[in-house]
């Protein structure tokens, strides 16, 4: 509806008839594909209240996803205002994924430890080595729920894609003068998208990737 409202309001609010930035008609048209991509690529079915308790939580942490997007593009950081809750999504999203897998409580909680090293601990060494010049606190924090989404095979794609996407948007602008060794690039976004790919598509991704190098696990 938010989508279909600024086409039909040309651009433009209801009230003010001050116009609403392109940014913001993106996100809100990614959020909805996002969601009809979630529910198309959905990897555990939809056949008990388990499975659709589950994708319901993911739906609504779509939208501090995407607020976190926007912000950190905007303003260059992650607001814990957001970022809490979503974590606190990310708790119950871990808990139901491990009741529809009908994992063992301890084996759950070796797996947290085993996903949140890639996301949450490298981050966290990176903000303590560089005291926050390399990257931001909030990206330490969203590091946490990618941990707590995501087993710790996809955390490591999702780690592995975040840098290399951050990569192809920067390093052109970079050497177009644009951006400067020392200029402040938001890397929240790239994590975000990123984490959603490894949802997705992350275990199809890897399958390719050994089949495609002849590694055999």
């Amino acid at each position: 509806m938010p989508v279909v409202s600024w086409l039909f309001l040309g651009g433009k609010c209801r009230y003010c008839k001050k116009p609403i930035g392109w940014l913001t008609f993106s996100l809100e048209a990614l959020a909805g594909l996002v969601a009809v991509l979630l529910y198309l690529f959905w990897p555990y079915g939809f056949s008990d209240p388990l499975t659709i308790a589950l994708f319901v939580v993911w739906i609504v942490a779509l939208a501090p996803l995407f607020i976190l997007l926007a912000y950190d593009r905007r303003w260059g950081y992650l607001p814990d205002v957001v970022m809490w809750p979503l974590i606190a999504l990310g708790v119950v999203i871990f808990v139901l994924t491990q009741l529809v897998l009908q994992t063992e409580p301890q084996q759950s909680i070796l797996g947290l430890m085993y996903s949140l090293a890639p996301a949450a601990g490298f981050y966290g060494l990176l903000y303590v080595a560089s005291r926050g010049k390399w990257i931001g606190l909030g990206d330490v924090k969203f590091g946490i729920f990618m941990g707590l989404v995501l087993d710790w095979q996809l955390c490591l794609l999702a780690v592995f894609l975040a840098n290399l996407l951050a990569c192809i948007a920067i390093l052109p602008a970079y050497y177009r003068g644009k951006l400067r060794s020392d200029s402040h690039v938001a890397f929240g976004p790239f994590l975000i998208i990123a984490t959603l790919i490894a949802f997705m598509w992350g275990h199809q991704l890897i399958d390719w990737y050994l089949s495609f190098s002849g590694i055999s696990l």
